[in-house]
């Protein structure tokens, strides 16, 4: 597992992610996924990273991340995080009840790693109901002029 996240890591970096932006305004928008394989099957990691206001619109910038995945043994888990500043919020949404209660388990580990990392935990919390809302488009809006 540590030599596949290495190299998932590599692949992030030799891909040098283009920053895009949203029609009509300057705001950063990124997509990506990492899979991962191992003898038995394959799993991947959808990111969605994007700037919800521009910083001359207010003092801090905001910022939104989406991470979707689903393991075999742990069911699909999606991570809404909230960034404004140097504060941070954000809620896990699984749909296996014992996968929230390890993630429940470990939410004092995260809270300590932000806090060493300079951030301020607003809240952290876990959801055992997959939302409706969280999906990230094989085909983001706006981000192809068709008409180029």
């Amino acid at each position: 597992l540590s030599q596949q996240v290495d190299q998932s890591i590599s692949k992030i970096t030799s891909l040098q992610l283009q920053p895009l932006t949203r029609e009509g305004d300057n705001m950063i928008m990124l997509f990506f996924n990492l899979v991962f394989k191992d003898s038995h099957e394959h799993f991947d990691i959808q990111f969605n990273i994007q700037q919800e206001n521009e910083k001359d619109q207010s003092n801090e910038e905001s910022w939104k991340a989406t991470l979707v995945f689903h393991f075999k043994t742990l069911g699909e888990v999606q991570s809404k995080i909230h960034l404004l500043g140097d504060r941070v919020s954000t809620v896990f949404y699984t749909e296996v009840t014992t996968t929230a209660e390890k993630i429940k388990s470990l939410l004092p580990v995260l809270n300590e790693a932000l806090n060493k990392a300079g951030l301020t935990v607003i809240s952290l919390d876990v959801n055992n109901q997959l939302p409706n809302d969280i999906h990230i488009p094989v085909q983001p809006d706006h981000l192809l002029d068709e008409n180029a």
